[in-house]
Order: structure tokens, then C-alpha cells, then sequence
């Protein structure tokens, strides 16, 4: 009996114990313990049914590391449940430890999902890089979560530490995101500006936080920086999505509504900040709301036609094309001689945009069409044609 079968048994006879303990309760029995019993039994049923995808996934090479984080999350979640419905948290005798078990339980679960996400992106075009840096900036969020649950009320920081938390995520979960991607085929190295601002606004906003400076001036250059850095992370992330060459406007447009968007919303923050009142907010506002909606449809439409061409490139390559069958091409761009692997069609480089051409041609025979690759005899073994005529 191998586990998943093993976790499968232990699941389906939990369930069968809480319903019929269930039952019993609702027929017979008026008594809290036996509802604890019906809720531990329903739990360990849905604790074994996560854990039978996730031991799968901790079998795979690539995903070993996901794979037994996510079992580990799995049993913590599960042993806090326990605690919760039995009522083991008044042993500490602490007034608020359900609201903190609770608290904590929930931020466990989505800092796990992220880091398994950020963990199957490292083996993406987003990087190795990116996606570690992001794996801390999310166990240093989580830490100052707890922190902020569990011991900021004793200090009455609790408010700080949450800010903190938030504001570490957001401004350098952007920074991550401008730093995504593989110097090596796209270097693109604007992004790098992106996390730059992000490092910036977040200290700026850490100095906010503690009353460490207070000012208009910092207020602006927190807004201006984050706006600059979210502009940033959404041109890079827009870069990943891979289109034809006659496609490539609606990743510029998808770009310029949101830095023109980007720009407006800097200046009516920077006048609302400084209050210098020197631009219409309402009229400025709604130029933001109309850029805003342009970007928004642009990135959809990025998006789709992204997959659609990831869709006809599987659709091909199933279909035993020529070109996409016989895969990608290394080569050097004559222009700013920067290697890259290339799919065969019309295609563009990725660093100076010059426009290539690849085309294969397989041999085949001139009267009956039948593919002769690897082929060595006189004559076409299909019709009889002599190779030697064919052209």
C-alpha cells in the first residue's frame, strides 16, 4: 500500500466516522464533545484529501522542495484546527489566542501558496533569481504578520507592525517583479530602475511608519515612487508575453496607457499632497480613469493573444509542422551580437528588435510530395521517381 492510497483510507473513514458520529449527535446526543469529535473527524478527512496531491507533488525532482512545504503547511494548518476545536488555547489562558490561532492559519495558507507559486516560476523565464528573492520578501512578510499578531498588542505597535508587513510586501513584491526575467535572452536593463524605486519608497515609508519623519516631501516621493516602480513591473511582466511581429502594438499600447496613466495619477497625488491646488483634480481624474480603462483592455488582449499563440505553437508542433517541429535555432544577432535561441518563422531579436526570417525546407519528391529526409536510395519509394532528377 503505497501513501496516497494509505491517506486515501484514512480520509474516507474519517468521513464516515464524523457523519455517523454526526447523526448520532443530531438524533440523540446533545454534547460539545461529540461535535468536537465530528469536526476532528471532518478536518482529518479534508487534512488527508490535500495531502494525497501534495505528496504527489514532493515526488516530482523539480517540485521536491514545493512538494514537502506544502505537506509540512498541511499538517501545521491541521494540528492548529485541532487546537481551535478543542479548545486547547485557553491552556495559555490569553484572552485573544483564537483570533491569533485563527490569524495565523490564514496567513500560513497564503504565504504557502505564494512560495509554491514563486517556487514553480523559478523554473520559468521569470528566474531562479526573482523567484528566491521573492520567497524572502514573503517569509519576511509572514514573520512580521506573526509579529504584528502575536506581540504587537503587548507593545501597542501592533498597528506599525502591520503597516510594515503590508507596505514590505507590496513595494518590494513590485520590486521583484521589476527584476523578473532572464538577462541572458531579454536584458532589458530599465527594469532594474524599477527596483531601485521599489527599495526606495519602502524605506521612505518604513521612516513614515515609525514617526522617524514626517513631512509632506516624504509622503510625495512614497507616491511617486511606488507609481514609477508599479509603471516599471508592468512593462516587464507585459515583455513576458510572447507575440508575432504584427502583434507588437498592442503590447506598446498596453505599456503607454498605463505609464500615461502612471503620470496623471503622480501629478493629481503630488498637488493633493503639497496641496498646491494648481490642476483640476476631477478633470485630471477622469483622463486617469480614461487611460486606465485603455490599459486595461490593452493588457487583456495581451494576455489573450499570448495564449493564443501559445495554443497555435502546441496546435503546430502536434501537427508535426516542419518549422516548429524541428525546434528553435541558436544563433548570434549580426547587429548587437548578443546569442539567443529563435523559433523559425518570422521572429525579432530580443535585445536591438532586428526582424529575422527562418525558414526550414524539408526534401521531398518533385511528383508525388513524400518526404525524403534521411533517405539514400536512387529512386522515390513512394511513386518510383529517380531522386537524382529531383531539383
Amino acid at each position: 500500500m503505497n501513501t496516497q492510497q494509505l491517506l486515501l483510507r484514512i480520509m474516507l473513514w474519517s468521513l464516515a466516522i464524523a457523519g455517523g458520529l454526526g447523526i448520532v449527535a443530531v438524533a440523540f446526543v446533545e454534547s460539545s464533545w461529540t461535535w468536537q469529535v465530528v469536526g476532528t473527524g471532518f478536518f482529518t478527512a479534508i487534512a488527508c484529501a490535500l495531502l494525497i496531491p501534495t505528496s504527489a507533488l514532493a515526488e516530482k525532482p523539480s517540485f521536491k522542495i514545493a512538494g514537502f512545504a506544502s505537506m509540512f503547511v498541511v499538517l501545521f494548518e491541521y494540528l492548529a484546527m485541532l487546537t481551535l476545536i478543542w479548545q486547547l488555547d485557553r491552556l495559555l489562558g490569553e484572552y485573544r489566542t483564537e483570533e491569533q490561532v485563527g490569524l495565523t492559519m490564514l496567513f500560513v495558507a497564503l504565504a504557502t501558496l505564494l512560495i509554491v507559486g514563486l517556487l514553480w516560476a523559478s523554473h520559468t523565464r521569470f528566474g531562479k533569481a526573482a523567484a528566491w528573492c521573492g520567497v524572502g520578501v514573503v517569509v519576511l512578510t509572514f514573520i512580521m504578520t506573526e509579529v504584528a499578531v502575536w506581540l504587537g498588542y503587548r507593545s501597542s505597535y501592533d498597528d506599525e507592525w502591520g503597516m510594515m508587513a503590508a507596505t514590505f510586501f507590496f513595494l518590494l513584491g513590485l520590486s521583484v517583479l521589476c527584476f523578473a526575467g532572464n538577462d541572458e535572452l531579454a536584458p532589458r536593463r530599465w527594469r532594474f530602475i524599477g527596483v531601485v524605486s521599489g527599495s526606495a519608497a519602502f524605506v521612505f515609508a518604513f521612516f513614515e511608519i515609525w514617526h522617524l519623519a514626517r513631512g509632506k516631501p516624504a509622503e510625495t516621493f512614497i507616491a511617486n515612487l511606488t507609481i514609477l516602480t508599479a509603471m516599471i513591473a508592468h512593462a516587464n511582466l507585459a515583455c513576458f508575453c510572447r507575440l508575432k511581429t504584427d502583434q507588437l502594438w498592442v503590447r506598446k499600447i498596453s505599456i503607454g496607457a498605463t505609464a500615461a496613466t502612471g503620470i496623471i495619477l503622480a501629478l493629481i497625488f503630488t498637488d493633493e499632497i503639497m496641496r498646491w491646488h494648481a490642476i483640476d483634480d476631477d478633470a485630471y481624474g477622469r483622463l486617469a480613469a480614461a487611460t486606465g480603462i485603455a490599459a486595461s483592455f490593452a493588457t487583456i488582449a495581451l494576455c489573450v493573444l499570448w495564449r493564443m499563440n501559445a495554443r497555435a505553437e502546441k496546435v503546430a508542433a502536434s501537427s508535426g509542422s516542419t518549422s516548429e517541429h524541428l525546434g528553435k535555432i541558436e544563433l548570434t544577432c549580426p547587429r548587437c551580437k548578443i546569442k539567443q535561441s529563435l523559433n523559425p518563422g518570422k521572429s525579432q531579436c530580443a535585445h536591438c528588435e532586428l526582424k529575422f526570417e527562418i525558414n526550414f525546407e524539408e526534401p521531398r519528391c518533385t511528383k508525388c510530395e513524400y518526404l525524403l529526409v534521411g533517405l539514400t536510395g536512387e529512386a522515390c519509394p513512394e511513386c518510383g521517381h529517380m531522386i537524382a532528377a529531383i531539383s
